[in-house]
């Protein structure tokens, strides 16, 4: 959980670009029906975890790994060019609407159903060309194992994946098979189940003898297929909302400053005119007054003119108390700088 803190911290809005769900496919094979549902019922709450974690409808790849662990892959996939085993190997499915969102599980059953139909064409090639009876069988049991483990790898990605209404249903874009490093011993599971039931014989896998590692089906994995889907990945809903809270939350409060601050400037022009016809009004008074030319000492002919005078150079307000602060502060400053 704490790296999907961190995720979320680093990219709020997407965060992620989608679920690579890797399965081992031969332990996947091997397990009885209980066992693959109790891992179904965890690997879906984790998925379930990650949605709500990021509030987001998330593409989710299931990846079919150590597929060469299935008995007779390597006779059949061993000959092919680098090429050939570059090319990404699986099932894309096709991105359907929230009502048809659980569409993808009829387009896997069908496309695996032609992929075994295809696997057998070209094993029956094979046969022809083919003179070891190990390679023969081997090539058998790799074509009957693909086409019995369909049903189960249908029926274990749906208890996965599959919608429900109490959860956000992820993007199932496809199903694809891989094998990294050729570890292990291939194994034919439905000699084993039958040995099992049965209460046979256990028949021992064929040997391969040690060979360079490669890689089959996995390479360039990101660029064929994940990041062409980058941006289908759906927006964090949580962060959405988030956004539009704060983007209305400050276009009101922009508003409410710029209402502030028209009020405030329409005050003051209405201030400043009021001054500014007064002062014209007390211009007018004084320009029209007429100042006796008589000599008097006491000065009382010029008491009205001045008073006049006073009256204009203030109809501004009282400029001396306005700056007031100002020239206390600047005192101050200058009284350190004389210290100093």
């Amino acid at each position: 959980m704490n790296l999907l803190d961190w995720v979320s911290d680093i990219r709020p809005q997407r965060p992620i670009n989608g679920i690579i769900l890797v399965v081992e496919l031969p332990n996947l094979i091997a397990s009885n029906h209980s066992d693959r549902q109790a891992l179904a019922v965890i690997l879906r709450n984790r998925i379930r975890e990650i949605t709500e974690q990021f509030g987001a409808r998330i593409p989710v790849y299931v990846v079919l790994n150590k597929s060469d662990l299935i008995e007779g892959f390597e006779t059949f996939y061993g000959n092919l060019k680098q090429e050939e085993r570059h090319q990404n190997l699986g099932f894309s499915f096709t991105l359907n609407t929230d009502a048809q969102v659980d569409n993808w599980t009829k387009e896997f059953a069908d496309s695996y159903s032609s992929f075994v139909k295809e696997v057998e064409e070209v094993i029956f090639d094979k046969l022809a060309t083919t003179i070891s009876q190990e390679e023969r069988e081997s090539l058998y049991m790799y074509a009957r194992q693909l086409g019995g483990m369909q049903n189960i790898l249908l029926q274990f990605i749906s208890d996965v994946l599959e919608s429900d209404r109490f959860t956000t249903t992820p993007y199932v874009r496809g199903v694809y098979f891989s094998s990294i490093f050729q570890e292990g011993m291939p194994t034919d599971f439905y000699q084993a189940a039958i040995s099992k039931q049965f209460d046979l014989p256990h028949v021992v896998p064929s040997y391969l003898p040690e060979r360079a590692q490669r890689t089959f089906f996995t390479y360039n994995f990101f660029q064929n297929i994940i990041y062409p889907e980058a941006g289908l990945v759906s927006d964090n809903k949580k962060e959405v909302r988030r956004n539009k809270r704060k983007f209305i939350l400050g276009t009101i409060g922009i508003i409410v400053c710029g209402v502030c601050i028209l009020a405030t400037w329409q005050n003051y022009f209405y201030q400043n005119k009021t001054a500014s016809l007064k002062l014209i009004k007390l211009t007018d008074e004084f320009r029209q007054m007429t100042i006796s030319q008589s000599m008097d000492p006491t000065g009382r002919n010029l008491l009205k003119p001045l008073n006049v005078l006073r009256q204009a150079t203030y109809a501004y307000g009282d400029y001396e108390k306005h700056y007031l602060s100002l020239k206390i502060l600047v005192y101050i400053r200058g009284k350190k700088s004389v210290k100093k």
